[in-house]
Parts: C-alpha cells; sequence; structure tokens
C-alpha cells in the first residue's frame, strides 16, 4: 500500500536539486531527481551512510510503495533565510550557497 512520507511544502520540484550542508558539521547531503524519483545521498565526512528514493506525485507529495520502505523527507523554504531546505528524518539541512 503505497504511503505518503515527505513533501515540497510549495517548492517546485527542481527547486529541491542540489547540495546540502547539515546543521552538525560533517553531514552532507545530494538532491537528484530523474523523472518523477527523488534521490537523497546521506553521508557524514566521505562516507554515505543511508540512500532514500521516494516517487513524487503531484509534483508535491514524496510516496513510498510499502511501508518497509519508510523515510520521512521534507523540503521546505525558511521563512527567514529563503534558503531551500530539507529534514530527513527530523534531521535539518540547508541547500549549500553556490558563488556566482
Amino acid at each position: 500500500m503505497p504511503c505518503t512520507v515527505g513533501g515540497l511544502n510549495g517548492l517546485r520540484p527542481d527547486e529541491i536539486v542540489g547540495d546540502y550542508s547539515g546543521w552538525a558539521s560533517g553531514y552532507r547531503a545530494g538532491v537528484t531527481l530523474e523523472g518523477d524519483v527523488i534521490g537523497c545521498d546521506l553521508t557524514y565526512g566521505e562516507r554515505l551512510f543511508r540512500q532514500i528514493r521516494l516517487r513524487m506525485e503531484d509534483n508535491a507529495w514524496l510516496v513510498v510503495d510499502s511501508a518497509a520502505e519508510l523515510s520521512s523527507l521534507e523540503f521546505y523554504r525558511d521563512p527567514r533565510t529563503g534558503r531551500v531546505c530539507m529534514a530527513s528524518g527530523g534531521v535539518p539541512y540547508a541547500m549549500t550557497v553556490t558563488e556566482a
């Protein structure tokens, strides 16, 4: 049975793609979008510790096909800074700012 496990909270799918820095030193995330599949690779230092793959529905909701795949992932815009952020299992990350 499909389960909704997160959402884009008003962001466009292309806005969430990129590199993120964790709010704890050493934690990083990379978010990709291929078709309707969002990938999120979480690392600490150089070590990959979690890979999340979720299906996007209606360009807004993140869904898994069974409860065995549950992984919460929320994207949102920080109202104070305007930066795109995400939370994986409640742990916050902010999109890395690239210099122009």
